[in-house]
């Protein structure tokens, strides 16, 4: 047994609660931990078989949606998302959790964490009733269904999540993978407590059983595959015994739902850091880890392609697949899709989709499918700005043709010089909104010819930033100085117009 205690490195977003441990996904470790990926690889090109495989084709087939999102959804707010997956060709959805568990129990009876909470909840089933004259049983999970498993309560204020996503997955003719259980202790302990991670499972099998008996048979054709919540990295693992765990968790996991129903696929969801190791010593980790599990053909092998959360760029990202392509091929039946990202982490905006179309069009050729996280969260006008999801719905239609009409210049550019006795002074810039037939996400500012700043439609959640997009304060300028400002827009698809008509401002000695 490996003796040796190093802390966990969380590298990853699950939702919005793990945005902390996204950041670190963009760390600049010691030089001891950086390393360069492996350059270079060329695309699969057939499997360990030698059977030619087809690429897949660019675009995303499915989105996650997660309970946070959605639990205060009301019946108009799902018709509009699920006919807006349905326009932009999704055929999968995947949900998780289903259910959160607790290493700390939490009193009987008690209210959601305020990490799990939803905003304006206000009334909740109460855990399952103990027998009359024995203790309450404390809370060892809450669950996003109403639940009979003892230790279990759904979560305070929500509906019954599982039923509508299956009910509007099934009216709208689409596939749903459906989460098991996730403990947010995984970021400290991953595989350094074999006990724990195995308790887990055994949680994780309970809650599979009770989705299973009590969905599937009214949902046969919607209620698809499960999603395996715990996300697997390429430095929390390195040790053969943390690998051995692993392997472990997985069997017990797999071994349970191949009992319950072998017909339905495994998903799951593993990312990377291209600082904490090369692609080469990833590949021959899930070579071992694929060698070990009980896997079956037709589960699915889906990594993060990182490129939102920074755990690798959109310039080697793709030589990580191939690298990882070739362990998937160890694997007889198992199938290799991009779990792609659709958000900024730097600022959580929504990628532009010029750099998620390339996502899409640069790991294709090693890959049988494409997801994303998360259209729904990232790109639906329920959240944002349409123009993502015309443009996004545009290249489908197109057959992977990305628009390419730039728009109108903007108009009406207008400076004034700002100036106060207790600060230096600023020129406030403000235009007129561009013209563009799917809409415009951006506007850049150039002072003298050069670019100072750039605007861009809200991010989700931050309906705020819309008082932003048309206007721009330059606190860089000099008393004595005359300046030109100029503004470009750009759309959704990376078009950019010519420039306004300049405008010249002269700062005066105050």
């Amino acid at each position: 047994m490996n003796t040796q205690v190093e802390p966990v490195v969380a590298l990853r977003r699950f939702d919005r609660l793990d945005r902390l441990r996204t950041a670190l996904a963009g760390l600049l470790l010691s030089p001891a931990l950086a390393c360069t990926p492996a350059m270079g690889a060329a695309p699969a090109t057939g499997t360990a078989s030698g059977t030619p495989r087809p690429p897949a084709k660019p675009f995303a087939t499915g989105t996650f949606i997660q309970d946070w999102l959605s639990a205060g959804w009301d019946e108009a707010t799902w018709e509009k998302e699920f006919a807006y997956l349905k326009e932009a060709g999704m055929t999968y959805i995947v949900i998780a959790p289903t259910a959160y568990t607790f290493t700390t129990p939490l009193p009987p009876d008690s209210s959601a964490p305020a990490a799990l909470a939803t905003p304006g909840a206000s009334t909740a089933p109460a855990a399952p009733a103990a027998q009359s004259g024995s203790p309450p049983t404390p809370i060892i999970g809450q669950t996003i269904y109403p639940t009979n498993l003892p230790g279990f309560q759904q979560k305070p204020g929500y509906p019954d999540l599982v039923e509508k996503y299956l009910h509007y997955a099934a009216k709208y003719g689409m596939k749903v993978f459906v989460g098991l259980n996730f403990n947010d202790d995984w970021w400290k302990k991953a595989s350094r407590d074999p006990g724990w991670l195995l308790e887990e499972m055994r949680r994780g099998n309970a809650v599979a059983t009770e989705l299973y008996q009590r969905y599937h048979s009214r949902y046969p054709n919607t209620f698809y595959g499960w999603y395996w919540v715990w996300e697997i990295d390429n430095y929390n693992f390195r040790f053969r015994d943390w690998e051995n765990t692993l392997i472990s968790a997985l069997n017990v996991q797999l071994d349970h739902l191949t009992a319950l129903d072998p017909s339905l696929p495994f998903l799951f969801c593993p990312f990377m850091n291209y600082r904490l190791g090369t692609a080469a010593q990833y590949r021959d980790f899930w070579k071992r880890v694929f060698a070990n599990t009980h896997l079956r053909p037709g589960d699915i092998f889906a990594p993060q392609d990182c490129v939102g959360a920074g755990g690798l760029t959109i310039d080697n990202f793709d030589t990580w697949f191939a690298e990882l392509r070739k362990a998937v091929d160890t694997k007889p039946g198992l199938l290799f899709w991009s779990d792609a990202e659709t958000f900024v982490q730097a600022d959580w905006s929504s990628a532009p989709l010029s750099r998620f179309v390339r996502q899409l069009r640069e790991v294709a050729p090693y890959v049988d499918n494409i997801i994303s996280f998360a259209y729904t969260h990232y790109y639906s006008p329920n959240l944002v700005d349409p123009g993502f999801h015309r443009t996004y719905v545009d290249y489908v239609r197109s057959g992977g043709q990305l628009d390419s009409e730039p728009p109108s210049p903007p108009t009406n550019v207008r400076a004034t010089v700002l100036t106060s006795s207790y600060t230096p002074p600023s020129v406030s810039v403000e235009w007129d909104a561009a013209q563009d037939n799917l809409g415009v996400y951006s506007y850049t500012v150039y002072r003298d010819g050069q670019p100072v700043a750039t605007t861009k439609v809200a991010r989700p959640g931050h309906p705020e930033d819309a008082a932003l997009l048309l206007n721009y304060v330059d606190t860089n300028v000099h008393p004595g100085h005359a300046y030109r400002y100029e503004v470009r827009a750009t759309d959704f698809a990376g078009n950019t117009s010519p420039p306004s008509a300049p405008i010249q401002v002269e700062v005066g000695q105050g």
